[in-house]
């Protein structure tokens, strides 16, 4: 049986909480199946010594703290740059001297054949190390592309782009194939580094169908209330997608608007953008409440509102937009709660504007039988077809595809029917891994 050994810079926790995690997670949970799975990954800075998780019999993860180089480095860049997001350059660097990573690496290459890199940023193992083993990149996006206009504006940053791209060429030309979410990264990718196409190989993002099978069918024929949901991660697209989310609140104070996972944070910290709103005072007013009382009222909407006014431990408090205040950021939810907020919530959106990859987030929301609106960006990679899965569309059309869906119950109801289908044919992380599995 051959046995394989992945390394990524952050863990795979559980349940994952990005669509980061989730492919990390899913594919090698997958790969456990049949054959023996070890994760080594970075953690949290503070944390006192490696841990080892076992996520099933046959796949264990090696968890390694990060250290004093990650602090100093992500304070020169916080402190000298605009860059948003750097956590995987920051680790690759600290990779390269960390003395608990070199010694698990050296003690777990001889005990496996293949060798997944979950990004390029751990490809800093010395060659001689990795003679005799197949190198396989799952590569979630075009780390260098995605990050150029992030990091080309300072001269930390172009030094640390220059290494992203040294180390994603390095690992690109050495590897025997690429795993890529979508035909657009394997060009991007062969053209970015000069290699042979015919090594990428399309296993796109997925989702875990059967996790939504209660909210599907709770929402079948439901009425679509006036609320919008956005879910991202502390990523530096989401981050430009929620400020495009504010900019279409301003023009329509009769929908409300949430924001659920780890990107409120980037939002919550900037006092002179959000507000605190406490959710035992939180209540609907004015346009908004005319809204949602419209046609005979909707009694989703007191579950909403029941769901804002709940405090959950754990949970991050409550903030709005100061000039949007139909905008809510409502932090990291539990799987328990996001799934609770995908029942109550009327529209899902997906306004992005930069990024490579795929959005497993569309996925949980077709999964969830969710009507999104999505631009041709947050599309990408996905076969969907507009006004049969879902609605892609311009930002500027936005607004008017809102009001389309909260006024066209059958349109709603073909989106959530065929968006379902589309989910469980051809983005069941059962299936792409045994595609994947095949090809090695």
């Amino acid at each position: 049986m051959k046995s394989v050994l992945a390394l990524s810079f952050h863990p795979a926790f559980t349940p994952p909480m990005s669509g980061g995690e989730e492919r990390l997670y899913y594919v090698l949970n997958g790969f456990s199946h049949y054959e023996h799975v070890t994760l080594i990954s970075f953690t949290f800075h503070g944390v006192d010594r490696v841990e080892t998780v076992y996520h099933s019999p046959c796949f264990k993860e090696i968890r390694i703290p990060k250290g004093m180089v990650s602090l100093a480095l992500h304070g020169l860049i916080q402190k000298f740059t605009t860059i948003k997001e750097c956590s995987g350059v920051v680790t690759s660097l600290e990779s390269r001297i960390n003395p608990a990573f070199r010694r698990i690496v050296r003690e777990e290459l001889p005990r496996h054949d293949i060798i997944f890199f979950e990004s390029p940023f751990l490809f800093t193992i010395p060659g001689r190390l990795l003679r005799n083993h197949t190198l396989v990149y799952n590569a979630y996006n075009n780390e260098y592309e995605l990050m150029k206009s992030a990091f080309s504006g300072s001269f930390i940053g172009k030094i640390l782009l220059s290494y992203v791209a040294y180390t994603e060429r390095g690992l690109a030309r050495a590897c025997k194939l690429l795993f890529v979410v979508s035909r657009d990264d394997a060009e991007s990718l062969a053209r970015t580094y000069g290699i042979d196409p015919g090594k990428c190989i399309v296993a796109p993002n997925g989702i875990c169908p059967a996790c939504y099978d209660r909210v599907f069918q709770e929402r079948a024929h439901m009425k679509t209330s006036p609320v919008c949901l956005f879910i991202g991660s502390y990523h530096p697209p989401n981050i430009e997608a929620v400020i495009q989310i504010v900019n279409i609140a301003a023009k329509m104070p009769g929908v409300l608007f949430l924001i659920a996972g780890n990107v409120s944070r980037y939002f919550a910290s900037r006092d002179s953008q959000t507000e605190p709103c406490e959710r035992d005072a939180y209540t609907l007013s004015g346009e908004l409440y005319k809204n949602f009382q419209k046609g005979g009222g909707n009694p989703q909407i007191d579950r909403i509102c029941e769901f804002i006014r709940e405090h959950r431990e754990g949970e991050e408090p409550l903030r709005r937009f100061s000039h949007s205040r139909n905008v809510l950021l409502l932090g990291q939810l539990s799987e328990e709660r996001k799934l609770e907020l995908f029942h109550l919530t009327g529209i899902a959106l997906n306004p992005m504007t930069t990024g490579s990859g795929t959005n497993i987030k569309v996925l949980g929301y077709l999964a969830a039988g969710l009507p999104t609106i999505t631009t041709p960006k947050g599309a990408r990679g996905l076969d969907l077809v507009d006004r049969h899965h879902a609605l892609i569309c311009d930002l500027n059309d936005f607004p008017e595809k809102i009001h389309e869906l909260l006024n066209d119950p059958g349109l709603v109801e073909i989106l959530r029917e065929n968006g379902r289908i589309l989910v469980e044919r051809e983005y069941d992380w059962n299936t792409i891994v045994e595609r994947m599995r095949r090809t090695l």
